[in-house]
């Protein structure tokens, strides 16, 4: 019912002003926005009319409005620091951090005795990799509030970054005794000894979390991965039980679960799905569990299903995207375009994803130019994701354009050394052989993962550059040379997605290794969040020879569907030793061999480091 008071035009300014601010107070900001908007309609101009309108905004997350409202207002009396700090917080969560640090500069202009605007601006200066800058906030922070615990955990996250893991460490237990069991910091010091590669420490944190708050699904996240790490898959997996068990609606838990589960062979890995009523299970589940079952290639069930969720109201949301996904599995491509051209014409605007699903379509029906107008648009959004540049050199390879050889010169993009050897060792051969022993050790799982290429082997979990085991420490070491090495010297050109990067330092990101058993191979994918992409081979079984292509590394077949296949158009040999790199969106696989011995390599995507000052 309307309040009767909100169209009373008896009411005088200063009593529907006064009306309004008893709403605010009482938290009724849309119903105090009424009569704010009332005032302004009738001439009344005051910064403080500004200033109260900026903060219902500001409280029902109206940001765009809040920020017109505040500025309005500090137009009018530009002697409220209040106000730029609340536009300095509004700019900081838009992440438009140079607004944020000017913003509250103006502040701390005013008074520069406020422990909470250094604070945000250490922590604006931190994610614009300003570190010095931060720390001295920081520290400005805690000398007016020398218990800011906020101010703390920013100097550790600062250490951190400059790899001082010692002093942060050092930080953090101090902060833990004057703060025992506080989560934020057994957080903090958790991820500080996983990111080291000290498990056991890391996995006794994450635990002392879970019995100070057990019914967090995060936690049980988090210490499943670290049981990973310490190839402990059964324990792991108990965790997640565990978790499921508190949070039975959480995804990220149930869908950890399953694919540790599809590896190590558990013959009905998505039966915790199951267990929950198929109409009452979150949209979120259904999608996962309906996945799960076209991974494992029981389509029809899968279909039967999606079909079940039509039938209900609230339900046909997920299950287009369900048909979306089926059709993909079934090839049905111009059921795809159909699909979102009416989606288009009703106005609608696509996701990210849903545009990658259209433009796989186009280019499966041979409509390139359609594909690539559609990429271009993908990678302003995106400029950095590898798969839509593997899309954009498909299509430009279909259309026989010039710029495919600009973007995929395999003959100079292709980069391959032995490795420079670590100085313990006399030759490749017992570098190789050490090194096979150790990653048989952590070659724990049974089956190959749902989601990556491989078929036919096993991959670690986990980063396997954390792994605290000398002879993985010098191959990361040795690695680490060899690509110096093979990277000098090239030229940057501002224009091409690899090359735009050429000179700058690097840095590893993921890192495993695969082990291929007899009748295994890759399937053609590219590395969606890398730049640069590799092999390193440390056996190679004797089938693979020069008399066939068993077992050898092959680029520029794409891994999608297409009118008539691409075939490959390079092919490299594997050979011990031997370290591979290239761009992280070529197309690339291997060919199935035939041997009862292994093909081990290890592989690794490169990124740039941004730089820190």
């Amino acid at each position: 019912m309307q309040n009767p008071n909100m169209q009373n035009p008896n009411l005088s300014a200063q009593q529907r002003l006064n009306l309004a601010m008893q709403l605010m107070h009482k938290g009724q900001f849309e119903q105090a926005l009424s009569h704010f908007l009332i005032l302004k309609d009738v001439g009344i101009k005051d910064f403080r009319l500004s200033r109260a309108m900026g903060s219902a905004y500001e409280r029902l997350r109206n940001n765009s409005e809040a920020k017109r409202y505040f500025s309005e207002s500090l137009l009018l009396n530009p002697k409220q620091p209040d106000l730029y700090y609340a536009l300095g917080k509004i700019a900081y969560f838009s992440k438009a951090f140079e607004q944020a640090v000017n913003y509250f500069k103006q502040c701390l202009s005013f008074d520069n005795k406020n422990p909470q605007v250094w604070l945000k601006l250490g922590q604006t200066y931190f994610h614009m990799d300003e570190l010095q800058l931060a720390e001295q906030a920081f520290i400005n922070c805690e000398k007016l509030q020398a218990n800011s615990l906020e101010a703390k955990l920013g100097r550790s996250r600062i250490l951190q970054k400059r790899n001082e893991h010692k002093k942060a460490e050092e930080l953090l237990i101090a902060i833990d005794k004057i703060e025992p069991n506080n989560l934020r910091v057994l957080s903090e010091l958790g991820w500080l000894q996983k990111d080291q590669g000290n498990y056991p420490q890391a996995a006794e944190l994450f635990k002392k979390r879970l019995t100070i708050e057990p019914t967090n699904p995060e936690y049980y996240e988090d210490l499943a991965l670290v049981y990973l790490d310490l190839q402990q898959p059964v324990n792991a997996m108990d965790t997640l039980k565990q978790g499921i068990q508190r949070a039975p609606d959480n995804r990220k838990l149930n869908q950890l679960f399953s694919a540790l589960k599809y590896e190590m062979n558990e013959d009905d890995h998505l039966s915790h799905y199951r267990q929950q009523a198929f109409e009452k299970m979150s949209d979120e589940l259904i999608a996962d569990y309906i996945v799960g079952l076209v991974k494992i290639d029981e389509v029809a069930k899968a279909k039967q299903l999606v079909n079940e969720l039509f039938v209900h109201a609230d339900k046909k949301g997920v299950a287009k995207n369900l048909q979306l996904m089926l059709w993909e599995k079934e090839q049905k491509h111009d059921d795809i375009v159909g699909y979102f051209r009416d989606k288009i014409s009703s106005k609608a605007v696509l996701s990210i994803s849903e545009n990658e699903k259209l433009v796989k379509a186009y280019l499966a029906i041979g409509e390139n130019q359609k594909g690539l107008k559609l990429l271009e648009h993908m990678l302003q959004l995106a400029p950095n994701d590898q798969l839509f540049w593997a899309l954009k050199t498909t299509a430009l390879r279909q259309l026989q354009s010039f710029e495919y050889e600009y973007l995929c010169d395999y003959q100079n993009m292709v980069f391959q050394q032995p490795i420079i050897l670590p100085n313990q060792y006399k030759n490749i051969e017992q570098f190789s052989q050490a090194l096979r022993v150790a990653l048989n050790e952590i070659h724990v799982s049974q089956r190959n993962p749902l989601d990556q290429s491989l078929r036919h082997g096993t991959q670690t979990m986990g980063n396997l550059f954390s792994q605290q085991v000398p002879i993985i420490q010098q191959l990361r070491g040795a690695l680490k040379n060899t690509i110096d090495s093979l990277l000098v010297g090239l030229k940057p050109d501002q224009a091409h997605p690899f090359y735009q990067h050429a000179g700058k330092a690097i840095e590893f990101s993921a890192n495993w290794s695969v082990k291929l058993s007899n009748q295994g191979f890759h399937v053609s994918h590219v590395h969606p969040k890398g730049w640069l992409s590799s092999a390193f081979y440390v056996h190679v079984p004797s089938v693979i020879d020069e008399t066939s292509k068993q077992g050898w590394l092959h680029f520029g077949k794409p891994g999608i569907g297409l009118p008539d296949p691409l075939a490959e158009q390079k092919w490299v040999k594997p050979q011990i030793g031997q370290l591979v790199l290239f761009p992280s969106y070529f197309w690339h696989g291997t060919e199935a061999f035939e041997d009862s011995q292994e093909r081990m390599s290890v592989a690794f995507d490169l990124l740039p480091i941004k730089s820190t000052k």
